[in-house]
């Protein structure tokens, strides 16, 4: 009989095996958020920065969970999520904030970063500078896309929110049927 710590040992190699085993052949993907979804497909496959939150709110009438989310919603959501390192930054291209999971923005210092969980939120150096409490960040988020989100207005384009066009439409689509394979 094999000692008790080399057979825990074989025991959990066992496990993490078939764990691996079921992660690849099972519908843990069903188990994604939404907005995962999307970031993956367009920061992997599309290899673009990240999407608005008012982009990732309105997408989540496309998923089969159509009720659409709040701000607040959205980011205790992707803190809450421990499977993905997500940033939320300001992308000077199209003016406002986005949230990604480029592995460029995850690595290495960011000066003056807002640390919350897996959540990492780089400040504008005007909008958001200084603050670092979640709930005023919540709050500040909520008035500032509060307008684009019930006019429906969730894509960001030449400097305006517009609503959804074809192309957008297409892009959430497929990220919703688009799997990352690691």
């Amino acid at each position: 009989m094999l000692p008790p710590n080399i057979q825990f040992s074989s025991r959990t190699n066992l496990i993490n095996n078939r764990y691996a085993q079921v992660k690849k052949t099972s519908s843990l993907k069903e188990i994604k958020p939404y907005w995962i979804k999307l970031l993956e497909y367009f920061c992997y496959k599309k290899r673009r920065t990240g999407l608005t939150i008012p982009f990732i709110i309105g997408a989540k009438e496309y998923f089969k969970e159509p009720n659409l989310q709040s701000t607040s919603e959205l980011i205790h959501e992707v803190i809450g999520y421990q499977e993905q390192k997500v940033v939320l930054f300001y992308c000077n291209q199209i003016r406002e904030y986005v949230l990604t999971i480029d592995p460029v923005f995850l690595r290495g210092y960011i000066r003056n970063a807002v640390l919350i969980e897996n959540l990492t939120i780089i400040p504008s150096n005007s909008f958001l500078k200084g603050v670092e409490e979640l709930n005023h960040i919540i709050d500040c988020f909520d008035i500032y896309y509060q307008t684009q989100i019930d006019s429906t207005e969730y894509s960001r384009k030449n400097e305006s929110w517009v609503c959804f066009d074809e192309d957008d439409k297409k892009i959430i689509k497929s990220a919703y049927k688009f799997e990352y394979q690691n």
